[in-house]
């Protein structure tokens, strides 16, 4: 997928309706919906790496929130790099009660006792009601605001290079001087290397 260039980009898109869009377009394979970005956790001069995605797919948002999907191992990782935190305990909650504010609250608070942080590059998208990879977008914007105002000493973390790509395009917008870190969670990779590759990048970040 080409984030920038050569995919279509909404007009006026916070103007467009999340539901009434999707019931005018019931029988369509795609699906359109905006990021968790409006829900964040707190970014203050405490945190110290922001974990960039591209966008969380139609399948990965039945539980409401960033990398809640059963298939996704972002907190996993996390987890296994702190030993004591409890991202894996309250991702499996929110499984169990998908969407309850409560446990997605608690999930912000463990990011933010963390000193970490979690955003997308896209603010909306139509994407595919199936399939989960990037290409399935086919109508998105970047999100500029969510990445306006951060600490210039907080380090970046792309988890692909669509991510990345995107990034440095809002960050040039944006004139921001943040560092920009790339650890794709690529899914071939086996378990302990891919461990190994989000433990250095959060290392370097100083959490």
């Amino acid at each position: 997928m080409t984030f920038i260039g050569n995919v279509k980009k909404f007009k006026d898109y916070k103007k467009i309706d999340v539901e009434d869009y999707n019931n005018k377009n019931e029988n369509s394979d795609e699906v359109f919906d905006k990021s968790y970005n409006r829900n964040h956790s707190k970014i203050d001069n405490t945190i110290k790496a922001i974990i960039v995605g591209t966008y969380t797919p139609f399948k990965g948002r039945e539980n409401g929130y960033f990398y809640s999907s059963p298939t996704n191992s972002m907190y996993e990782i996390i987890d296994t790099y702190f030993g004591n935190s409890q991202f894996v305990k309250l991702k499996q909650e929110l499984a169990k009660k998908p969407k309850d504010n409560a446990i997605i609250n608690s999930i912000k608070d463990e990011l933010y006792k963390n000193h970490i942080a979690l955003l997308d590059v896209v603010n909306c998208a139509v994407s595919s009601k199936v399939s989960a990879s990037d290409n399935s977008i086919s109508c998105f914007n970047l999100d500029y605001d969510s990445f306006k105002n951060i600490p210039d000493d907080v380090v970046f973390i792309c988890n692909s290079r669509n991510a990345e790509m995107a990034l440095k395009q809002i960050v040039k917008v944006n004139k921001l001087k943040n560092r920009i870190e790339y650890s794709p969670q690529i899914l071939w990779k086996k378990k302990a290397v891919k461990q190994q590759i989000w433990n250095n990048a959060l290392k370097k970040c100083g959490v």
